[in-house]
This record gives C-alpha cells, sequence and structure tokens, in this order.
C-alpha cells in the first residue's frame, strides 16, 4: 500500500490532475487511495467510493485481463448501463478490451463524470492484475497527444516501476 500510495502521490504531482488507484471487489470498482494535484478538479472521486467498471479507465484496464467468462459474469450481474443513462452493448465492450489489452492502457471519455476524461493501466503481481492507476482531469485539459501519448507514458511508467517493487519485494 506504501508503494502504492507514493505512486498515486508521484502522478498527481507530476500530471496536477487527479491520481488514484482502485480495485475490482463484486463486480465494481473501488477507489483504494486518491490525490489531487494542484490544478486537479473535484469529480466526487473518494477512498471507499464503488462505480461501474466498464466505466472507467481503471476498471476497464482491469477487466481487459479477465477472461471472457469472468467478465460476462460482471455483466450479468451488474449491467452495462452508463453512468449518465448511455450505456455500451457487449460487443462495444470487449472490442474495447481487446484494444485496451493490445495498447495496455485504457480511456475514459467522460464516461464516469462528465467534463472528465481518465488513462489508466493495470497493475498486475504474479501475473494476476490486483488492480489499476489512473490519472483524471477535464476534458477540456486532457486532450490530443496529453490524453492519448503523455498521461499513458507516464502511467505506464509508474505502473512498471510498481510492478518491480511488488515482485522484489515478495
Amino acid at each position: 500500500y506504501q508503494m502504492i500510495k507514493e505512486k498515486v502521490d508521484e502522478l498527481a504531482d507530476e500530471t496536477g490532475e487527479r491520481a488514484q488507484f482502485l480495485v475490482e471487489e463484486n463486480g465494481e470498482r473501488v477507489y483504494l487511495y486518491t490525490e489531487v494535484g494542484q490544478s486537479a478538479v473535484q469529480t466526487g472521486a473518494h477512498v471507499g467510493k464503488r462505480g461501474p467498471l466498464h466505466a472507467s479507465a481503471a476498471g476497464k484496464a482491469i477487466i481487459a485481463n479477465y477472461d471472457r467468462d469472468r467478465v460476462e459474469a460482471i455483466i450479468d450481474a451488474r449491467g452495462l448501463d452508463g453512468v449518465h443513462g448511455d450505456s455500451v452493448t457487449r460487443e462495444e465492450l470487449f472490442d474495447e478490451l481487446e484494444d485496451v489489452r493490445d495498447r495496455g492502457y485504457a480511456f475514459n471519455r467522460q464516461e464516469s463524470t462528465a467534463g472528465v476524461h481518465a488513462v489508466g493501466a493495470p497493475v498486475t503481481a504474479a501475473g494476476e492484475v490486483i488492480g489499476a492507476l489512473s490519472v483524471a482531469g477535464p476534458a477540456s485539459r486532457i486532450t490530443d497527444d496529453r490524453f492519448t501519448e503523455v498521461l499513458p507514458e507516464r502511467i505506464l511508467g509508474a505502473v512498471n516501476e510498481l510492478e518491480l517493487y511488488i515482485e522484489h519485494s515478495v
């Protein structure tokens, strides 16, 4: 937890945005730790908050590492309704999860909070996903290369350091 906290704090400081670490529990995303950078906006994210996995970058990063049967079971239990009334079909979600696996990170384009974009990447230990790191901020500020290249690169760097720490501290 201490290393996760350090990486989230670093991401928030480096990006100026909100950074967080989430896990999946009972088919929902759960915030374990969040920190805000100097330019962060309030999004309602807080420790313990729950929400649909498919509507967040970190949640999609997590379930992209699950097999189809496990994701189907989550969908059957939780549904695919969007936070803002929009919904995605199963096949659209599975297509997106394939893209997430190929890229190594996921995007959230105002899917969990209006006006907010996010990028998230899974954290694994011993070949299993244990959670995900993500950075979120105003859609007006998280655009273009910052959205598709800069933030993913920073998050993947933090994930790599975290995974190395976990692997070599056990």
